[in-house]
Parts: C-alpha cells; structure tokens; sequence
C-alpha cells in the first residue's frame, strides 16, 4: 500500500569539484543555491493538481490535500482555500477529453 512518503521523489545536486551557484544567483532565476564544493540532497513532491515539482526544505511542512490524498504545491494550497475544491490534474484531463469526444474532436494520438 502507497504512502506519502513512498510517493516523493529526490534531488541531488553535485557542486563538489564546480564552482557552484550563490544566493544571489540563484534566488531571482528559483534556483537552489548550492555553494561550491558541496553536495545538496532533498526530497521532492509533484503536485498533483497542477504537476509542480516542489523541493522539500527540512522543517517545512508542504501544503496536503485531503481530497485526492496527496501533498500540493502552496500556489494550489492558497487556491483550494479560496474555492474549497480539490481538482486533481487528471480529473481536469479527464473533463477536457469528455467534452472533446461530445464535441466529435479527435484528440491528438489517437
């Protein structure tokens, strides 16, 4: 049976013989700043109600998601607290193919 954490992923960035990237650098582009001759290693979650892959900062707690038992993204956590709804990216796929096959349009791939 899966669990949250067997869902999540991993980053590891490898700085230890390159020159690295700083704070300042990094920040504007949202890059990690991994200073030179270090390695960074994090965990990592894709959101799923819109596919966003988010790093997962030790101590940080990620947004979750009751409705689809899944950890999102904050950008969606901010927007389910607006309309209250959880929509999953596939449900969103699932609805736009629905009205394609009403409306007779050939999907693409098919």
């Amino acid at each position: 049976m899966p669990t949250r954490t067997n869902r999540m992923g991993e980053v590891m960035i490898d700085h230890r013989v390159s020159p690295g990237v700083d704070a300042e650098f990094a920040r504007p582009r949202g890059a990690i700043p991994v200073p030179a001759g270090t390695l960074y290693e994090a965990s990592t979650s894709t959101c799923s109600h819109c596919n966003r892959v988010t790093v997962c900062e030790a101590g940080v707690e990620l947004p979750y998601c009751r409705g689809c038992d899944h950890y999102i993204c904050r950008r969606c956590a901010t927007v389910m607290a607006v309309t209250l709804t959880c929509e999953p990216l596939v449900s969103r796929f699932e609805k736009i193919a629905a009205r394609a096959e009403t409306r007779n349009v050939v999907l693409l791939g098919e």
